[in-house]
């Protein structure tokens, strides 16, 4: 290895190359002293920078053709002048924040009083203004201006200072290099992952346009302050149609970083977009391993572009020092960043999408074309990528190994029993082995037909194993579960029930497998809505599992009592039991663990449920920074939590935010349930209600329709989610002017909900009002009246008393006494439900400025004309803000406040 650091050979090159030729070779010696060796690279490959640029011994010849080719009033630049404090076009420079290869970069901000703007503005170098300099510089500010993507720096303006400095006004991005964001913000492999991927799309929407950047590292790529990807700089960019021009090809060939480089630029051979190709190969295999691919410290330059054009990268895991990230990256991502930076350019990727292609097949467990495609590999990406079959077989190859250590046990407990018990255990793997064998791909007959083959396979042979009453519940018991997973409940049903009667014939003799199909019916009990039966098994489990001492189950069986409480809609005692759940889970486990993860997203729902939004916000954020750490974005665990989050943002009309969980959610699931699952209906629901607040009710209908359809092949007719459907899409086509059928569904709703819950339930409570309000708008006040104060009273006895939803029945029950002529009652009934939502959701909520405008509107029928003023008032600035429509409404209210004081004065 060379004794020399090629850091330190560039430190000095760029130093010098700023300076004026005539100071250049006093500054190399000071700084080289006595090492010759250092001394003589310095000198040749400044030498060599400036024959590829063309730089002449005298570049003031130049600079005057080039100012009259600009100007003729332009005056010639004068040598270090400074810059900062000068008035560039509106803009005034206040600091240097970097450079390049020929310009200089300032941050400005406009000098005006018309608005406040930052920009970033670059400044040709005055020694370098050579001709061929100056074009290149005119050339950048076509390209930039040519390129219109929010992942590139934005071109905003050009021109000349006074002083006759050629200039370009750039977007300002205060940003951190992609690797220096990746490092500080602690970013997941699968965050990286989706960075990255923003820059392969901005690079490709260049390279489609015909623009290559040629200087592509991380400097170039930064995160913004809202983590979103900007690509700087494409100075030295090359238009692709313009490969008849030679010189532009030549001079530009040595403006790289070699850090960066691809082979072919050390070559000095034709740059294509391959070579953007590479160095973002290079960019990618930094943020997954953490370091370069190539050591090139102390390096000579000689020896960096022979390490570049000859030396093969390792593997970005063999960087790693995790076995849990090196385990990640083994295998498909490992093929991906070294395809991306191999030598040959025809046998790396040639286009961003090619590069865009492999990673999203990587994330949805598709073959990527990096990999070598051999049958072997083909079949493990189908076993990952089809969750049905591969659940079934992956629950039996873990059945296989709980045995194995089941019977290890046994063995050590009865040796005069050992040949004997080895032999069945020998039996029944063979017989599951060969269960496992048939979902190859080469065996099967289809996905589905393979699933249900491998089901009703593995319990006609569990059901063989009458001699081995342990093991044969254990399989019911998994194969109940997988059916319960699938939305299959009767089958779910009967096979679980089997199980159960084996264990209650067993006694105690396993408990924790006692307890683990205890509990796997309980969630069956649950899904079916069949509530009571689940708190009684769930009750029993968790007494048993404090008897038996085993902590993990208490703080699951917790973890599942507090979600039947939350379904119950006894919020209070939901976040109760989670929290004593969350508490022994990190006692338990530390704080990183799946169960830790569930249970701040469980304490997050139930403080959702008790209007307590920004507490409820922590709790999820938490919970889905922990499910994406653990599992990863690809998960049903974390879209639980997305969906959340989603549903969090739609309450606090936070539409954007609320849509980028929710449509996450929906597209994650769709890919790992299916199309026709309960888990997905679930999520269907959160999009279509989100459709719907955003007035977009035929796409909500048909979206609930959808989920109807759904939940009628999958769940119980009388199910509390066919219930929480049908009174939303009651919801929906009410606002499509569809009264009679709105009433229709809401009956249907308020019918379920008091046969499964009775008249005293949170659900009853809200269809009822909802059923109120339908009748309300047919004007049959009666029959309204009387079910707005069914609902209030059922509301009060479950809810705290200041909760939001208790204002929704206050308010419309109050305005249907205004219309009725008791305006005096109505105010007792609009004043509290102001003051509800005033205290839960802020006072310029759209809910609260409907509550202002009614009460105002009340108090104008009562004469008390100043009150009534401010309520409007306040009420149509915040419609008016919001660019609400109803703020017309709340305005002719007042036009007929202000017609009552004319009539009265």
């Amino acid at each position: 290895m060379s004794d020399l650091n090629w850091n330190e050979v560039e430190a000095i090159i760029d130093r010098a190359m700023d300076l004026p030729e005539g100071e250049r070779k006093l500054f190399i010696k000071e700084q080289c002293g006595d090492n010759l060796k250092l001394k003589g690279e310095v000198t040749l490959l400044l030498e060599s920078i400036f024959d590829s640029e063309g730089w002449l011994e005298d570049p003031a010849d130049y600079k005057k053709e080039f100012y009259e080719e600009i100007s003729d009033d332009v005056e010639l630049l004068a040598a270090g002048q400074p810059l900062i404090g000068k008035q560039v076009g509106s803009y005034t420079i206040k600091e240097k924040i970097g450079e390049g290869g020929m310009g200089v970069v300032y941050r400005a901000e406009r000098s005006d009083d018309e608005f406040a703007h930052r920009v970033a503005i670059k400044i040709i170098r005055h020694e370098r203004a050579t001709r061929e300099n100056i074009r290149r510089f005119k050339h950048e500010q076509r390209i930039l201006a040519g390129l219109n993507h929010p992942g590139i720096a934005r071109l905003f303006d050009g021109g000349v200072t006074g002083d006759g400095f050629p200039y370009i006004i750039m977007e300002y991005v205060d940003g951190t290099p992609i690797d220096d964001y990746c490092h500080q913000q602690s970013c997941t492999l699968d965050h990286k992952i989706e960075l990255f991927e923003n820059v392969l799309e901005a690079v490709r929407y260049a390279h489609e346009n015909l623009v290559i950047h040629r200087d592509l590292k991380p400097g170039n790529i930064l995160v913004d302050q809202d983590g979103n990807i900007k690509i700087l700089d494409f100075g030295i960019s090359k238009l692709l149609e313009d490969e008849d021009d030679m010189e532009l090809t030549q001079t530009g060939a040595r403006l790289l970083t070699p850090r960066y480089a691809a082979p072919e630029q050390v070559r000095q051979e034709n740059i294509t977009t391959a070579t953007d190709l590479y160095a973002l190969g290079i960019v990618f295999y930094q943020l997954l391993s953490g370091e370069h691919p190539f050591d090139f410290a102390e390096l000579s330059q000689y020896d960096v572009e022979q390490a570049i054009l000859e030396q093969e990268a390792p593997r970005p895991s063999a960087k790693i020092s995790s076995p849990k990230l090196q385990k990640k990256l083994q295998g498909d991502l490992d093929a991906i960043a070294l395809k991306a930076i191999r030598k040959e350019p025809d046998k790396r990727y040639r286009v961003a999408n090619e590069f865009l292609d492999d990673l999203k097949n990587y994330q949805t467990g598709l073959p990527v074309s990096a990999q070598e495609d051999s049958f072997n590999y083909r079949s493990q990406k189908f076993f990952k990528r089809h969750k049905q079959g591969v659940a079934i077989a992956a629950g039996i190859l873990l059945l296989v190994i709980g045995l194995t250590g089941f019977y290890t046990w046994r063995i050590a407990q009865q040796r005069d029993m050992a040949q004997l018990e080895a032999e069945k255990s020998a039996q029944i793997s063979n017989f599951l082995m060969s269960l496992f064998k048939a979902s190859k791909p080469d065996q099967s007959k289809g996905e589905t037909i393979t699933a249900r083959m491998l089901l009703d396979e593995g319990q006609r042979r569990a059901e063989s194993l009458s001699e081995q009453p342990i093991v044969q519940a254990r399989m019911l018991s998994l194969i109940g579960q997988v059916h319960m997973d699938l939305g299959n409940y009767t089958e779910a049903d009967s096979l679980l029930q089997s199980a159960l009667k084996k264990e209650e014939i067993l006694g105690e003799s396993d408990q924790k497998q006692k307890l683990d199909i205890m509990n796997n019916y309980a969630d069956l009990m649950k899904r079916q809505g069949k509530y009571e039966s689940a708190d009684s098994i769930l009750t029993k489990v968790l007494t048993l599992s404090k008897r038996y001492e085993i902590p993990m189950q208490t703080a699951i069986t917790l973890n599942d009592l507090g979600n039947l409480a939350h379904l119950q809609s006894d919020f209070p005692k939901a976040e109760s039991l989670h929290t004593k759940a969350l508490n022994l889970r990190i006692n338990l486990y530390g704080n990183e663990h799946k169960g830790v993860a569930a249970s701040y997203n469980n304490i997050g729902l139930a403080l959702h449920e008790q209007g307590q939004l920004t507490e409820a916000e922590k709790y999820y954020l938490r919970g889905l920074e922990l499910d994406k750490q653990i599992h990863g974005e690809l998960h049903s665990e974390t879209t639980i939590t997305m969906r959340n989050l989603g549903k969090l943002y739609l309450d606090l009309e936070q539409y954007k935010q609320a849509d980028s969980f929710i449509s996450k959610t929906v597209e994650i699931n769709r890919k790992l349930l299916g199309d026709n699952h309960p888990r997905l209906a679930e999520d269907l629901n959160e999009l279509a209600v989100m459709n719907a607040r955003r007035g977009d009710y035929r796409a909500a209908d048909s979206l609930f329709k959808e989920i109807l359809s759904i939940q009628k092949a999958t769940l119980a007719p009388d199910h509390p989610r066919i219930a929480l459907t049908l009174n939303n899409l009651a919801w929906v086509v009410k606002k499509m002017d569809r009264i009679k059928v709105a009433e229709q569904y809401n009956r249907e709703a308020l019918a379920i909900a008091r046969q499964r819950f009775g008249n005293e339930h949170f659900n009853t409570a809200i269809y009822t009002h909802n059923l109120a309000n339908v009748l309300f708008n047919q004007e049959k006040y009666q029959e309204a009246k009387q079910l707005y104060r069914q609902s209030i009273s059922s509301l009060r006895k479950v809810l705290p008393t200041n909760h939001v939803r208790i204002s929704n029945p206050l308010y419309d029950l109050g305005r249907l006494l205004k219309k009725t002529g008791q305006p005096d009652q109505a105010e007792i009934l609009l004043r509290e439900a102001l003051t509800i939502r005033e205290d839960t959701l802020g006072t310029i909520h759209s809910q609260t400025a409907l509550a202002q405008a009614a009460l105002g509107n009340c108090l104008t029928d009562l004469k008390r004309y100043d009150e009534a003023k401010i309520l409007l008032e306040k009420s149509y600035k915040t419609f008016l803000k919001n660019e609400n429509d109803k703020s017309k409404a709340v305005k002719e209210m007042l036009t007929h406040l202000n017609e009552q004081i004319e009539q009265d004065w």
